[in-house]
């Protein structure tokens, strides 16, 4: 019977240690990592970031003359004759599409770089977001079994007092139910901690199977190495438009449209063409080299044209092309007003937000003394069972909103320092 027993014993300790060795723990710049490399949104971001890229080295490709090369063989009556030739041409415009293309295919690939890191960086800050919403419940998770814990000795107490006829049995039943509300409230937290958990794993596209430990965020640590971009006594911190991508974007964009229109407006002039073409022939294949001579042709042209239609039939396009660039400057002026206001508007939250937090800190503190003096009251039986679970209530609804407003401050920080362009985090 003692070997069964050790045997026990040591299986749950096996068991025990073997959750804590494999525990894994998932810190936020894990998460992100991870992020980054499976997930499927990203990896489709890099793909069409190589297209753009190759987008631009094929406009470069079209740059190279016109190579052309035909050889032949001709039997007639028995007699067999060999033919073959190699022509370069090439033709230059004063409205030539390639010059266009190119230019228009690297403002697109600095375009798509932009859009690039913006989708990046409001990827990691989902990431972030979906972190934070995981400690969040984590720690509502914590509270919600420290009231069960209290509520239990709350009803404990309310037994004590009606076993004195200090109570009614309402005060009682009173109690019963409100032990199993909190053991409601406790259970639904640790759904939503399970629920966040995996929320975030899909995120990242990693499995939710593990058994993560999740590290905790310092406000104070990430706002340390960011306070040149918004300093906490700083009554109107400074918004640099040349930082925020989304502007930058639109001015690609801008970039773009003034081309086209500048392209369609040529139209309407005369077009200067320049071509040029050379040719060599032989009449053996095996003569090859000794036929490329002077003496093949070559010819040179310049050309001036202007289609007595054009103004007609370029028309629509010029004023298609007119209204969209008209339209990437007011959208330009728009993106430029909405980041100027939306940064100003998150400076104000988060200084809010500041007072706020300290506020609750101190209301935390005040609240929990409160309670602490009500529930003496309460074993004494000098106040009501209703206005102890008022103050408990109190007291864990400062605990709640306590670590709301704190992650809030974390999330606003960092969308600040997506607005001004900084590093999320102090490293993305």
């Amino acid at each position: 019977m003692k070997i069964k027993k050790i045997a026990v014993i040591l299986i749950g300790i096996i068991t025990i240690c073997s959750g804590v060795i494999f525990a894994e723990t998932l810190s936020i710049h894990k998460a992100i990592q991870s992020g980054l490399k499976n997930s499927y949104s990203m990896i489709q971001q890099n793909y069409e970031l190589e297209q753009s890229k190759n987008n631009l080295y094929s406009s470069f490709l079209n740059i190279l003359p016109t190579a052309q090369y035909g050889i032949s063989s001709t039997t007639s009556d028995g007699t067999t004759n060999k033919s073959g030739s190699i022509s370069l041409s090439e033709s230059i415009s004063s409205n030539d599409y390639r010059y266009f293309s190119i230019k228009k295919d690297v403002s697109s690939l600095k375009q798509e770089k932009l859009n690039n890191e913006i989708n990046r960086k409001n990827f990691i800050y989902d990431v972030i977001s979906k972190y934070i919403d995981v400690l969040k419940a984590k720690k509502y998770l914590k509270i919600s079994a420290q009231k069960v814990k209290q509520s239990k000795m709350d009803m404990s107490h309310t037994q004590t007092l009606f076993d004195n006829g200090k109570a009614s049995t309402l005060d009682v039943e009173q109690a019963k139910i409100s032990l199993y509300q909190v053991k409601i409230d406790s259970m639904q937290a640790s759904n939503n901690y399970e629920n966040s958990i995996t929320n975030l794993c899909f995120f990242i596209n990693i499995s939710d199977r593990e058994n993560y430990e999740f590290e905790d965020l310092d406000f104070e640590l990430a706002d340390e190495s960011r306070r040149m971009t918004i300093q906490r006594d700083e009554s109107n911190p400074v918004f640099i438009e040349e930082n925020n991508l989304s502007i930058e974007y639109s001015k690609e964009s801008l970039k773009q449209a003034k081309l086209s229109y500048f392209e369609d407006k040529l139209s309407f002039l005369p077009t200067m063409r320049f071509s040029m073409s050379k040719n060599w022939n032989w009449g053996e294949v095996d003569k090859i080299v000794n036929d490329f001579n002077s003496s093949n042709s070559s010819s040179y042209t310049l050309s001036l044209s202007y289609p007595l239609l054009n103004p007609l039939t370029n028309y629509p396009s010029y004023r298609s092309s007119k209204l969209d660039l008209k339209i990437s400057k007011l959208n330009l002026k728009n993106i430029k007003k909405e980041k100027n206001n939306d940064f100003a508007y998150q400076v104000k939250l988060l200084q809010q937000q500041m007072k706020n937090l300290e506020l609750l800190k101190r209301q935390e503190k005040l609240t929990e003394r409160h309670f602490d003096l009500t529930r003496q009251k309460y074993q004494l039986g000098k106040v009501d069972l209703s206005d102890m679970e008022s103050e408990r209530e109190k007291l864990f609804t400062a605990k709640f909103d306590n670590i709301r407003a704190y992650y809030e401050l974390i999330l606003l920080q960092e969308k600040i320092n997506m607005i001004t362009n900084q590093k999320l985090l102090g490293s993305y």
